[in-house]
């Protein structure tokens, strides 16, 4: 006897990814815990000042952060604080 509910390789997958926290396009951004966006951006960068944003890569004074709405940018380690 089938299951009731069977998924292919790739509903699965994408179930993976979902409990991981990756974004998916078109999916709405799940809430951001304090511990998964550690900075905030403390100069007016991109129109989004005191906002929360994590460090995806670093290469000496550059940074590449990404903000709680998924938001990419690189900028300089100076202007990020860790709060």
């Amino acid at each position: 006897m089938k299951p009731l509910i069977d998924k292919t390789a790739e509903d699965r997958h994408i179930d993976k990814l979902t409990a991981k926290g990756i974004m998916l396009l078109g999916a709405t951004p799940a809430p951001a815990l304090p511990n998964a966006f550690p900075h905030v951006l403390r100069y007016e960068r991109f129109g989004r000042k005191g906002q929360f944003c994590r460090i995806l890569k670093t290469s000496g004074h550059l940074a590449q952060i990404e903000f709680t709405d998924g938001f990419k940018a690189f900028v300089n380690r100076a202007v990020l604080v860790r709060r």
